[in-house]
């Protein structure tokens, strides 16, 4: 693709190329700035941030480095990446082995990573295109999308899953450049290789294995097939992905028999199957979560999935593959039974790529005349009257049920609004950096709406609990955020059904009892009332029951 863009006007893209360098450093000032700010102590983890905080704090206190533990009970719903990263940021802080991991430790890998994750994306859309102006575009895409910065301040190993599944692609797009130039593709497959033995310790093996299928069906689409067994070298794969996670495995399978059959029904059962879930495919769930994930280019990433097949030459060389590494995983995630939109976030560097190369090649279509620039025009006031009855539909559905104005729908129609906003700028003669400098400034705006009164509440009454109720008292709870409880109250909690609850008290007269104070009068329970505090909702007491009870 190299010397193909020189019809742009654009002046920034020239700069681009003449310092490569210092817009490089551009870029990843820009990542760091949307990825590190809010995820200090001032935001507080959310419940399935606990999970891997929580875990990573029992493992500490144990000196365990191997079976994941939370509640005091094993958790093998996860790989450990996430929480060995934890321990390691917690220790090198010096933090010690009784104090709770905190937020900045939780998050530090997935912070390193969103940025690791743009890194890659510069680095193969420079070996795809063959141009620094086409790679740094990619790169800032990707660090303004909704998707990197919903995840990159979050606990959760997402934002790790997404970095080395890219880091596999990489490797192996490297390998297929290698094996087209006659080089050796044994460094590059092994580098490959390497990102999918960290995605399987960091979230498991499905999606790795959705995008080496995406791969196989891809370079069947090229024009210049090459050896698969040359490029994956599958041999060696297998050789460096049991090197890495075959021993903690072993060692899982060693202390906890049940590992498999669970792990078994997470995969499978859990998600269903074509046979479960035939017709799940034409609810469109996937499109809908990958239109938010890359808000604000929704529109660019559909005209990213179009034109590899309009355009010809040498610039669609490898864009139908990067197109199956996003359509195929896409396909196939379709028939879970159980869909989750952070799925499809490893798809998110190929769509960046896709993107620039689109986006490049509306730019050398507007730059042909005053037709071409009426073309691109249009599609952007496309864009922005289905923004407009977006917010119609928005609107109705608050009016109707009261949800907040900053609820998730409306963040992702701000996103596609300044979308909108910027490609119209990228058609004018204030050029990218204009539409890329404008977006940050919301994009940090929005990475504080998470910094929601819900989380801090939670927090505030785990805090309150950790004062109030020792350790050595079992605590039962209901109705009441208890991931949250058992990482910042920092104990262990048994969670009760309110059905349940005089029954549990029954057979634990010594426990102490966290609920709504709506279920503690309605039950009619006696007792002393140690604290009421504020929940998220509703008022919650810390009481101490007795063993005499009213009329329910």
């Amino acid at each position: 693709m190299e010397g193909e863009f020189d019809k742009r006007p654009a002046a920034l893209f020239r700069a681009l190329r003449t310092s490569p360098r210092r817009w490089l450093g551009v870029l990843m000032l820009a990542a760091a700035a949307t990825a590190i700010p809010g995820n200090g102590s001032e935001r507080a983890l959310d419940a399935h941030e606990c999970f891997v905080a929580r875990s990573a704090t029992e493992m500490l206190r144990e000196r365990d480095w191997v079976l994941p533990r939370f509640n005091g009970a094993t958790r093998l719903q996860k790989p450990p990446l996430n929480y060995w990263a934890a321990m390691g940021v917690h220790e090198l802080a010096g933090g010690s082995a009784v104090e709770p991991v905190g937020e900045w430790d939780a998050r530090a890998a997935s912070i390193l990573s969103a940025v690791a994750l743009v890194a890659l994306a510069y680095v193969w859309a420079k070996s795809w295109s063959g141009d620094t102006a086409v790679a740094w575009l990619a790169g800032m895409l990707l660090a303004m999308s909704n998707g990197y910065l919903r995840w990159s301040h979050s606990a959760q190993p997402e934002m790790t899953y997404t970095a080395s599944c890219t880091l596999a692609l990489l490797g192996f797009w490297r390998a297929r450049a290698a094996a087209l130039a006659g080089r050796s593709t044994l460094r590059s497959a092994a580098l490959g290789w390497l990102g999918v033995a960290l995605a399987v310790l960091s979230k498991g093996p499905l999606l790795p294995a959705f995008l080496l299928l995406g791969w196989i069906v891809g370079e069947r689409c090229e024009e210049r097939g090459v050896s698969l067994k040359r490029t994956l070298r599958p041999v060696l794969g297998s050789a460096i992905v049991l090197a890495l996670c075959a021993p903690w495995v072993a060692l899982i399978a060693m202390r906890s028999p049940e590992a498999f059959a669970f792990w078994r029904s997470q995969m499978f059962d859990r998600t269903g199957g074509v046979h479960g879930a035939w017709w799940r495919p034409f609810e469109l769930f996937y499109v809908a979560a990958l239109a938010k994930s890359t808000a604000p280019w929704s529109l660019l990433g559909l005209w990213a999935l179009i034109w590899p097949w309009r355009a010809s030459g040498r610039r669609t060389e490898g864009a139908r593959l990067l197109w199956s590494l996003a359509v195929v995983p896409l396909v196939a995630l379709s028939f879970s039974a159980t869909p989750k939109g952070y799925y499809m976030l490893p798809v998110l560097a190929p769509l960046s790529l896709l993107g620039a190369g689109g986006l490049a090649a509306m730019l050398e279509r507007s730059a042909a005349g005053p037709q071409a620039r009426t073309w691109l025009v249009r599609g952007v006031r496309v864009h922005v009257l289905a923004l407009v009855l977006g917010v119609a539909l928005f609107t109705g559905a608050l009016l109707l049920n009261g949800r907040s104005p900053w609820s998730e729908p409306w963040v992702f129609v701000l996103l596609w609004l300044a979308g909108a906003c910027a490609l119209e700028a990228w058609s004018g003669r204030l050029g990218p950096l204009l539409a890329a400098g404008a977006l940050l400034a919301p994009a940090l705006a929005l990475a504080g709406l998470e910094f929601s009164q819900r989380r801090d509440l939670d927090r505030s009454l785990a805090l309150r609990v950790a004062t109030a109720a020792p350790e050595p008292r079992p605590l039962l709870v209901t109705d009441a955020n208890a991931q949250v409880l058992v990482h910042y109250a920092n104990r262990c909690v048994e969670y009760v059904a309110r059905a349940e609850l005089v029954e549990r008290i029954e057979r634990e007269p010594q426990a102490l009892v966290l609920t709504p104070s709506s279920n503690w009068n309605s039950l009619g329970i006696a007792g002393r009332v140690l604290f009421e505090a504020p929940g998220h909702d509703q008022l919650f007491v810390l009481a101490e029951p007795q063993l005499h009870f009213g009329a329910h």
